[in-house]
């Protein structure tokens, strides 16, 4: 899902977040959704039953008053409902 044009990184505790490079929100939108649907299917690593909770947040640098600088933490707090 992810390719080479992107980087899975550990914001914090549980919390994971993904940067990528896509072409149009089209296929960021996909991309999330493909994410989500495979998370989705996870309910055991090692045999050990697991609850998933996913919440998914994306911006877009061309979108108006998102800028290098606030765009990670834009993002984070919708994730983290603040």
């Amino acid at each position: 899902v992810m390719g080479a044009r992107s980087v899975i990184m550990r914001a914090k505790e549980s919390i994971f977040g993904v940067l990528m490079h896509v072409e149009d929100e089209q296929e960021l939108q996909e991309k999330a959704e493909q994410i989500q649907k495979r998370l989705s299917g996870i309910n055991s690593i090692k045999g050990n039953s697991v609850t998933m909770r996913i919440r998914i947040s994306y911006k877009v640098r061309t979108w108006e008053g998102v800028t290098d600088e606030n765009i990670y933490e834009s993002a984070l707090r919708e994730v983290l409902g603040d």
